[in-house]
């Protein structure tokens, strides 16, 4: 999780997506801030939730949290 967390942020990845199954969540990270190596936003998600990932151009990404976990 901190090494890619990491890389991916230093690469300006615009959103990190962790399936947390132990946890039964979703950890969406957003607003890469590539000097510090890490994320600006993040948010936990419950199954009950809407995943929404934005997209470089058009509508964001909608998907319900649940559709993701066992």
């Amino acid at each position: 999780r901190e090494t890619k967390l990491r890389i991916y942020a230093e690469h300006a990845i615009p959103t990190y997506v962790i399936v947390n199954l132990r946890e039964r969540v979703v950890e969406v990270y957003t607003q890469p801030l590539a000097e510090a190596g890490r994320y600006g936003r993040a948010s936990t998600l419950r199954a009950e939730d809407d995943v929404v990932i934005p997209m470089p151009e058009g509508e964001p990404l909608r998907v319900k949290a649940a559709s993701l976990l066992p």
